[in-house]
């Protein structure tokens, strides 16, 4: 496996989950009615979880992770 492949997807998963969290900021700071300050936590750890684990599949299993998900994005 190449390893910049791994690199970068890795820096995607990255910015995707800081972009996650701040969307869930914002979306909690400006619907306090419909979203508690618990289910924001825990929607970020559940968040935090899911990022780990798929940054977790992607270095132990990253012939496994790009037949799952692709590799076509990285080839620009």
């Amino acid at each position: 496996m190449e390893n910049w492949k791994v690199d970068i997807e890795a820096c995607n998963l990255k910015k995707y989950e800081r972009l996650c969290t701040k969307l869930i900021e914002h979306y909690s700071r400006k619907n306090r009615s419909k979203i508690t300050v618990y289910e924001e936590r825990k929607i970020k750890k559940v968040l935090e979880r899911m990022f780990s684990n798929e940054l977790d599949y992607l270095q132990t299993e990253p012939e496994d992770y790009f037949e799952l998900y692709g590799d076509d994005h990285l080839q620009n």
